[in-house]
C-alpha cells in the first residue's frame, strides 16, 4: 500500500507524479481499479486519516465505550 499526504491539491499533483515516476522507473505496475487516488480520508489500519488527522475507527470507539464497567474486589 502506498499512501500520499499533501497540505494541498497543488503539492498532491506533485507529489503523485514523483511517486508514479519513480514506480516507473523502478518497473512496478499499479492495478488502476485498486487505486484510489485524490481521497481526502480514508480508513487503514483500524484509524481514520484525514484533513482533520488520525483517529481511531469510530466502530472501535463504540465498542469500547459499550464495554462492561469495571468492578472493583476490593
Amino acid at each position: 500500500d502506498i499512501l500520499i499526504y499533501s497540505d494541498n491539491f497543488d503539492q498532491h499533483l506533485q507529489h503523485v507524479n514523483q511517486v508514479l515516476a519513480i514506480l516507473n522507473k523502478h518497473k512496478f505496475q499499479l492495478n488502476p481499479p485498486k487505486c484510489e487516488i485524490f481521497r481526502t480520508s480514508i480508513d487503514y489500519f483500524g484509524h481514520t486519516i484525514s484533513n482533520d488527522g488520525v483517529r481511531p475507527l469510530q466502530e472501535r470507539i463504540e465498542k469500547f465505550l459499550s464495554l462492561p464497567q469495571p468492578i472493583s474486589l476490593h
